[in-house]
């Protein structure tokens, strides 16, 4: 789903963005969708969206479930 993300943020042409978002979202699980939305990530400059997947080179990812 990261990668999926990567991606579709990536996209330059905002319709195709949009269609895809919603495609994704629908996908997602509920809290990590309103976690997306509550961040606002679709508004991100790229340059954000660069850092944040650098960065997650040094963070270790769990579940809470």
């Amino acid at each position: 789903e990261q990668d999926t993300l990567r991606q579709l943020l990536e996209l330059e042409d905002h319709q195709e963005q949009q269609f895809y978002w919603g495609r994704f979202t629908g996908q997602l699980d509920p809290k990590a969708k309103d976690m997306l939305n509550a961040w606002g990530v679709r508004q991100w400059p790229k340059e954000r969206i660069k850092l944040l997947y650098e960065l997650a080179d040094y963070v270790a990812f769990y579940t809470t479930d």
